[in-house]
């Protein structure tokens, strides 16, 4: 059971229809972690399926473990993380979704550096596919802080140039959080969120490791398969929010957030082309907009150069882009035909 008492870290999982899966990650956890010293809070956002039951007969089971659980009504992840953050007493704290698991060697990895205050830890994924039978396939590395088998210290430009804001793939400091929440009803909600702690963090307590010790479950209900056109506005959103937020502590923090939203801006291309509706081409001019007005010469580099097409002339790019795509559609057709009338 939960008492009262500061632990080292805390693990923030919200939860949602996840009722086949949660098991699994919870295992994934607990056989990892010191009872002592790591809470786990459970959010529960409201399920419609047996994610409720199937939390419950983990805990009944493992009562050993201090696992704090709520129920809320239907609000979104971004509301039930900030429920989670909202009680945790760890002096650090770190995410893991709902249909997500640690690495076997995650807590072998992250325990030893809980011990040398650091304000933030990044370290890598492997995103993978599991088939009915359990067994887990199509792993693929991820890297979220540009690095393999290195760990690099205070190296945050890279990290901005990077742009891999997944607030899972990273251990805080919860202090950090004072005043820092998810946007509530929006999506993009890492976009909007991440980067401000790495503003508040002192740069010589930023330490990313290349170890994937997290393991991503590819959703084909997730974010990039299903578009909408108010997805666009809650990128404009978050890009307001760190932008504002970077100008207010440094220069150099300003042009590190140019640097990443330039990146930003092949996928808003990405966005407008495949919605291919009005108001996502009025959406997506907004936030190239954003992005065009905090540009300077100092943000510009032989490396990201290639994006400016994208935040000017993204109709062009979209033209070329499809154009190239139905003309290899074509090729391949006589490519087809031609190879038939040979046999």
């Amino acid at each position: 059971m939960y008492s009262d008492k500061n632990f080292l870290i805390s693990i923030i999982i919200p939860a949602y229809n996840v009722e086949n899966l949660i098991a699994q990650t919870l295992i994934s956890v607990c056989k990892q972690i010191k009872k002592n010293e790591t809470e786990i809070i459970i959010i529960n956002d409201g399920s419609t399926d047996k994610t409720e039951l199937k939390i419950k007969e983990y805990i009944e089971k493992h009562s050993d473990t201090t696992i704090r659980y709520l129920n809320q009504i239907n609000q979104g992840l971004s509301a039930a993380r900030n429920t989670g953050l909202a009680i945790a007493t760890g002096k650090y704290l770190t995410f893991l979704d709902s249909d997500d698991m640690w690495a076997d060697n995650y807590m072998q990895v992250i325990r030893p550096l809980l011990d040398t205050d650091f304000d933030i830890i990044d370290y890598n994924c492997t995103k993978f596919t599991q088939h009915s039978d359990g067994e887990i396939k199509n792993r693929v590395e991820e890297y979220i802080n540009g690095t393999r088998k290195e760990i690099s210290r205070g190296d945050v430009a890279n990290i901005f140039k990077n742009s891999k804001w997944y607030s899972w793939a990273r251990v805080y400091k919860r202090e950090l959080w004072k005043n820092i929440r998810f946007p509530i009803g929006r999506r993009f909600e890492d976009l909007a969120t991440t980067p401000l702690l790495y503003f508040k963090a002192n740069p010589k307590k930023i330490l990313s490791i290349g170890d994937a010790i997290y393991l991503y479950r590819i959703n084909p209900n997730g974010i990039t398969h299903n578009l909408r056109d108010s997805d666009l506005q809650d990128i404009e959103h978050a890009l307001k929010t760190i932008f504002n937020a970077a100008g207010k502590y440094s220069h150099i923090h300003l042009i590190n957030t140019t640097e990443s939203c330039m990146r930003t801006a092949k996928y808003i291309k990405y966005c407008m082309q495949t919605l291919n509706t009005k108001e996502a081409y009025a959406n997506g001019k907004k936030c190239l907009a954003v992005i065009r007005s905090n540009i300077s010469k100092e943000s510009i580099n032989s490396k990201n150069i290639k994006y400016i097409p994208y935040l000017y002339t993204p109709k062009l790019i979209i033209i070329i882009s499809t154009t190239n795509i139905y003309l290899r559609k074509f090729l391949r057709k006589i490519k087809s035909t031609l190879k038939n009338l040979m046999m």
